[in-house]
């Protein structure tokens, strides 16, 4: 299961370097632990190589046919902004102003504003659309991956965080991964690993 190899490979880190975000009021409401970028090659080689494209590559990554398609299941595919409603990732401001971001910042946060939305359904609930410079990829690299698993990019500071629990805090019991509806259930982790 993704989610014990990728807790096993945070705990061969060491404890000191376990947490590289702490719970915060203005989040992460969970802390999210940190996983090494080069230890994805053991769980899966296209997990590895989306995320080193993802935060190494020059250019804007986005797999979805056509560009303006935000729910493609194609693994890379760049799918909307990223709202952080719940708080579960690091909080950041950000306007519709591209002010003070340049390169491939800038880049990310044009081709969103001009490719990307907000999700038919998060429209619908009246969600108002805010840039967060989050921005969100469908995943790949196990069972499920197109559905549950995503990768969000934070464009504004190069950081990219896993999820393979779809936002939701996670425990795993046994073989079973086990999700959680609210954000304070005892023993749950954040559905987050920070990808350094």
């Amino acid at each position: 299961m993704l989610v014990t190899r990728l807790n096993h490979l945070r705990k061969m880190r060491g404890d000191a370097l376990d947490t590289y975000f702490p719970a915060a009021k203005a989040g992460p409401v969970l802390p999210i632990p940190v996983v090494l970028l080069g230890s994805l090659r053991a769980l899966d080689g296209d997990l590895h190589d989306l995320a080193y494209e993802i935060t190494r590559g020059a250019r804007v990554i986005d797999r979805a046919e056509p560009a303006t398609k935000l729910n493609s299941s194609n693994a890379g595919a760049m799918r909307s902004w990223h709202q952080n409603d719940k708080k579960m990732l690091p909080a950041q401001d950000i306007t519709d102003s591209a002010d003070g971001l340049s390169g491939k910042a800038l880049a990310y946060h044009n081709y969103v504003k001009d490719t990307k939305g907000l999700m038919n359904k998060q429209r619908l609930k009246g969600v108002a659309p805010r840039y967060t410079g989050y921005v969100e990829f469908t995943a790949c690299g196990w069972e499920g991956a197109h559905v549950h698993g995503r990768f969000v990019y934070d464009y504004q500071r190069n950081r990219l965080f896993l999820t393979p629990s779809h936002y939701v805090p996670m425990k795993v019991e046994g073989r079973e991964l086990k999700t959680s509806s609210t954000d304070a259930d005892e023993g749950y982790q954040s559905p987050f690993f920070y990808i350094e």
